[in-house]
């Protein structure tokens, strides 16, 4: 059998936290970006701070690790607010909210209680925006 007269697709999924390890470059089974392109997916910190750095259009944020610095991000940002663990969090990060009891009670879960282990000792709080994504 040769693979030249084969037309096969096959989609592998690779985890993101494999691909911030580098897994993807040690490997050469998967495909897909390395370790230091995978850092956008894996710190939303970080990624916010590179699109700022290099004027890539994005909703206003603010980076807490503190309940006081969570505070005075809903003080300036108000009530519609995104909040996002920095790390990975397997899609249980993101807490859409309407109400700064609601984004305070989010930052409380993360910073405070540790709900989400190392991926939420730091939180991104954004500014919600409307529409299609």
């Amino acid at each position: 059998m040769r693979c030249s007269k084969t037309m096969t697709s096959v989609s592998i999924l690779v985890l993101a936290v494999c691909l911030l390890a580098g897994s993807n470059n040690d490997s050469g089974c998967s495909s897909g970006p390395s370790a230091a392109g995978a850092r956008l997916e894996g710190s939303k910190a970080w990624s916010k701070a590179f699109f700022a750095r290099h004027g890539i259009r994005t909703a206003e944020f603010v980076v807490a690790t503190t309940m006081r610095e969570a505070d005075a991000a809903l003080a300036r940002l108000g009530a519609d607010v995104v909040v996002k663990a920095d790390g990975l969090a397997a899609g249980k990060g993101v807490v859409v909210c309407d109400s700064v009891a609601l984004a305070r009670a989010a930052c409380e879960r993360m910073l405070v209680l540790g709900e989400l282990g190392e991926a939420g000792r730091r939180v991104v709080l954004e500014r919600r925006l409307r529409g299609r994504e």
